[in-house]
């Protein structure tokens, strides 16, 4: 394929980022997703043996993975506050050890996208470099921007039935400073679209709750009950002497959700991995 070719596809993929699309994941088997974000790679306050044990665990199990933004500290001389001096990195480093440890899971096939987070952001506002797409192209893996809708399908061999699921996925953006405060931002992304689980990253806080409401039941011609479930995907950035600990933020627990779709209908459990 020569450059030309390479410059077609290219637009095209782009052209198609400016319109609502779904992934759909297709099993016989129930489906798990690990849900990874704010991990702020390069910061001095990164947890690396934390997320180690996350990279481990999902390595050597049967495991999805959608990246929820903010993987990299990114922080320049135009970014606000003291980051660019409380790196471990410089950016280049920083992208390098990034691509290292998602290298493994890429190969496996596990990674279904990558969300872009505020701190990757400070360089396209800058340059106008999306520097997560440039990301997912070194993992071959799918970009997925603000937000992206998952479509989950199982039909189950076993149990005679056909399962399907909507997870939407975004890094978010809030100013919230209270845990509550935190969790009704991302129940609020029922305003943006209609699913079954909601996530969003970068208030760090590893949360989730659930609403449950009646539903109509054409098929039975009644009346039943459904949930529908929010999750924040927590961090791993470290609080002692960071600027949470400055700005006297609550101190939260850092990990993961890994959100598992059942073969039954309407079966999904959500297990936070804390540390």
């Amino acid at each position: 394929m020569d450059w030309k070719q390479d410059e077609k596809l290219e637009r095209g993929r782009r052209r198609e980022e400016l319109k609502p699309r779904l992934k759909l994941l297709h099993s016989n088997e129930p489906v798990k997703i690990a849900l990874v974000g704010d991990q702020h790679i390069g910061s001095k306050f990164f947890n690396e043996a934390a997320h180690q044990a996350t990279i481990d665990r999902l390595v050597n199990e049967e495991c999805h993975v959608i990246l929820m933004g903010d993987a990299i500290e990114c922080s320049t001389k135009d970014s606000a506050g003291a980051g660019v001096y409380e790196q471990n990195e410089i950016l280049d480093e920083q992208i390098e050890t990034f691509i290292d440890l998602y290298l493994p899971l890429a190969k496996q096939g596990k990674i279904l996208g990558i969300h872009p987070g505020n701190h990757e952001y400070r360089l396209y506002n800058t340059s106008g470099l999306n520097l997560t797409r440039w990301m997912a192209r070194e993992l071959g893996t799918d970009y997925f921007g603000f937000g992206q809708l998952t479509v989950i399908s199982i039909s189950s061999s076993d149990t005679k039935t056909k399962s399907r699921y909507r997870l939407y996925t975004t890094h978010g953006k809030s100013g919230a400073r209270v845990n509550l405060s935190k969790l009704r931002a991302v129940m609020g992304l029922e305003r943006v679209v209609d699913a079954d689980v909601y996530a969003a990253g970068h208030v760090h806080l590893l949360d989730k709750t659930s609403r449950t409401f009646y539903m109509e039941d054409t098929r039975n011609r009644t009346m039943r009950l459904e949930q529908k479930h929010y999750v924040l995907t927590g961090s791993y950035l470290s609080h002692w002497s960071s600027y949470a600990h400055m700005a006297n933020m609550e101190p939260v627990r850092n990990g993961t959700p890994i959100i598992t779709f059942g073969s039954h209908p309407r079966s999904i459990s959500i297990e936070m991995v804390e540390y």
